[in-house]
């Protein structure tokens, strides 16, 4: 069901241009935040882990992490108004339950919604979730058209030796440029391949390769995710994950990493991935015993706590390419505010290099 929203307070924080602590000249434009606790409909806005742009409608699809506890999991066409001077305002434009494969809202706990991309060749949608997990097709207005059948290897089994950690698997979702591939990654190893990310040790996270329309395996790709950058104070909570991954023209992709030090904060990196050297693993089981070339990464961007004038910085999980402005591709971080009233839906507006594909 798609219905008009109306986006009446919001608090707007515009930074001036500058160029980000990068050697890549990826230029600030603005941030913008929705405070937490916002209403929209008496449905509570927020848990923002996935947004992709439509080039058609000039608008953003964003998908709420939501596990159907606050409402019927969902997704929402989002205006971002973004020039040259900043985002200068966002309107929710309509808000779109997802269905199950009975035509119903999921109940409680059934799905989590992470991933979400535009597939403009069929004007639809793409969406992963933690549960299962899971990945499917959806029209526009949130109707299951597909399910896509995944490798076992993904599964967990009953015994615990084999698929995704809990809580650990689609955060990223992409699709090829020519329309024709969809890519999903965990956000850490399966169980089967080695451990989650710690102080000393990188994760081998999976990038899943699939055909857009049949759902064919067509590879599979290690990325090692990073150790955790910073130790939390008093040995609190601890992490790091593969969040988000974008497809570029050249063949090449942007993933997003962020890592939570409790008593610290959050610390985001972005790297410009590239699959020319790696191992297609397709079909393995596992990769223990196996001689793996992984992706390569280059970081080209580090966010931390009071960044472009945020006092602190929270969970980015969603990235997103969007229009074109004076010639310039613009690039979108989004955070999930977790539903946390001490965190917030903060954007970020970020000019790309003329050369950056």
């Amino acid at each position: 069901m798609q219905r008009a929203l109306a986006l009446t307070s919001v608090f707007i924080f515009l930074s001036a241009p500058a160029f980000a602590d990068n050697d890549h000249n990826l230029t600030i434009l603005g941030t913008y935040v929705i405070p937490s606790g916002l209403q929209i409909d008496g449905v509570e806005f927020g848990g923002i882990s996935g947004l992709d742009y439509q080039l058609e409608t000039g608008k953003f699809i964003a998908i709420s992490d939501d596990r159907s506890q606050k409402a019927p999991a969902r997704f929402y066409d989002i205006d971002i108004n973004l020039s040259k001077d900043g985002i200068t305002g966002i309107n929710i434009a309509a808000m779109h339950s997802l269905e199950n494969a009975q035509g119903q809202a999921w109940a409680e706990k059934t799905t989590d919604p992470e991933g979400i991309a535009f597939d403009h060749a069929y004007q639809s949608i793409f969406w992963s979730s933690e549960v299962g997990p899971a990945l499917y097709k959806a029209d526009l207005n949130g109707k299951l058209l597909q399910e896509f059948v995944l490798p076992d290897a993904y599964i967990p089994n009953s015994d615990g030796t084999r698929g995704i950690y809990n809580n650990q698997a689609f955060e990223g979702l992409t699709v090829s440029n020519d329309g024709k591939h969809i890519y999903v990654a965990t956000e850490n190893a399966l169980i089967q391949d080695g451990p989650k990310a710690s102080l000393d040790a990188v994760s081998p996270s999976r990038i899943l390769q699939l055909d857009a329309v049949t759902g064919e395996t067509i590879a599979e790709y290690i990325y090692e995710t990073d150790k955790i950058p910073v130790k939390a104070v008093n040995n609190g909570w601890n992490d790091n994950g593969l969040s988000e991954i974008r497809a570029l023209a050249s063949g090449d992709f942007l993933v997003a990493e962020r890592s939570y030090a409790e008593g610290i904060g959050f610390n985001i990196r972005l790297y410009r991935v590239s699959l020319k050297q790696a191992t297609n693993i397709a079909g393995a089981k596992s990769i223990k015993g196996m001689d793996v070339q992984p992706v390569s990464k280059e970081e080209i961007l580090t966010i931390k706590d009071g960044d472009f004038g945020f006092s602190h910085t929270d969970n980015i999980e969603a990235i997103s390419f969007g229009p074109e402005i004076d010639g310039y591709q613009t690039l979108i971080l989004a955070t999930d505010n977790n539903f946390n009233i001490k965190e917030e839906t903060q954007f970020y507006a970020f000019s790309l290099p003329i050369d950056f594909k």
